[in-house]
């Protein structure tokens, strides 16, 4: 078996998967110079990619899924109103699907106090952009935090984040990053664990824990 990883892997994240997956497993990784090393370009990773069983990494650039002939398994490493009234954090931490997109606005808002924060952990895309910037800037919500904004585009390298063109982020009561989260501690080696996981459940015949399921969209 050939599993390619989508990013940068350093030595001892390939002798991770090498050690858990079956005996005369194959990986690869990109080796080109990088500016983020969870980044890479279709000429990193082209000339494995047309051979590789497996793929596991953050993101793909495009044009990669047309070329991977052999490619069966993708182990990606990314996860009522009323009630809303007494809390003081309200938390975001759903999937992106076409149930969600843009779900949270003006009524959402309206039902929690003045003194609530929001904090968006998921997708920036959940949130309406025009209610926040009203809610923040009228009182109706005291703070706003995230590491996501509304909009991205997928280029052949890593998704690249545009700033709200409100400019929310530049709002006092807001505290902002861009993606950032995976960067918290133990988060990598995490997402690493559960990528492999994957793929030694594929590679041994056992059912996958974490399948997506494409008509839910997670």
């Amino acid at each position: 078996m050939k599993v390619l990883c989508l990013w940068h892997a350093t030595d001892d994240e390939i002798n991770y998967i090498k050690n858990a997956m079956p005996s005369g497993t194959e990986v690869n990784a990109p080796k080109a110079e990088y500016f983020s090393r969870f980044e890479c370009t279709y000429a990193d990773i082209e000339c494995h990619a047309v051979d590789a069983d497996a793929f596991i990494g953050w993101t793909m650039p495009v044009g990669i899924p047309e070329i991977a002939r052999k490619i069966k398994i993708l182990s990606y490493l990314h996860s009522g109103v009323d009630d809303l009234a007494d809390i003081g954090y309200l938390r975001l931490a759903t999937p992106n699907t076409s149930e969600t997109l843009r779900f949270f606005g003006n009524a959402e808002l309206d039902a929690m106090k003045p003194s609530a924060f929001l904090v968006n952990i998921a997708r920036g895309q959940l949130v309406q952009e025009k209610p926040l910037y009203d809610a923040l800037t009228t009182g109706r919500l005291r703070g706003y935090a995230a590491d996501v904004w509304p909009r991205y585009i997928h280029v052949r390298t890593f998704p690249v984040s545009y700033e709200p063109r409100l400019e929310i982020h530049r709002l006092p009561n807001v505290i902002g990053s861009h993606d950032q989260s995976h960067n918290a501690d133990d988060v990598l080696e995490r997402y690493i664990e559960w990528g492999v996981e994957n793929l030694v459940e594929y590679a041994t015949g056992k059912p996958l824990t974490r399948e997506i399921n494409l008509e839910l969209g997670y």
